[in-house]
């Protein structure tokens, strides 16, 4: 049994790994991250390769799965990236609707 720490390690590997736009590119780079990362702050060697984690990650359940990624999105990493993103949409969608209003005021004087 091999264990899975999510810490800015596996944040980094992650986002190293992924493929924007595929989805089953996050879910190997996930679990690769998770276990590099156990395998660092419990000063163990690796054993594995990136294509081994591939392997292993498509003999897993869905159930499995969802627990990966359910513990990954309890991290505080994870929640800090969510907040960003969240609050850069909101920063373009304000910016957006400011534009939009300049826009209409702009036409407003021309007619």
């Amino acid at each position: 049994m091999r264990g899975l720490k999510f810490n800015k390690m596996a944040q980094l590997i992650l986002e190293e790994k992924i493929q924007h736009g595929n989805i089953m590119t996050g879910v190997y780079a996930l679990v690769y991250g998770g276990l590099k990362a156990n395998c660092y702050v419990k000063n163990e060697p690796e054993d594995f390769t990136f294509e081994n984690v591939c392997d292993w990650t498509d003999e897993l359940n869905d159930e499995t799965l969802i627990k990966v990624q359910s513990a990954f999105q309890e991290t505080e990493a994870y929640k800090k990236g969510q907040a960003y993103l969240a609050d850069l949409e909101a920063s373009k969608k304000k910016e957006t609707e400011e534009m939009m209003n300049t826009v209409s005021m702009n036409t407003e004087l021309i007619v």
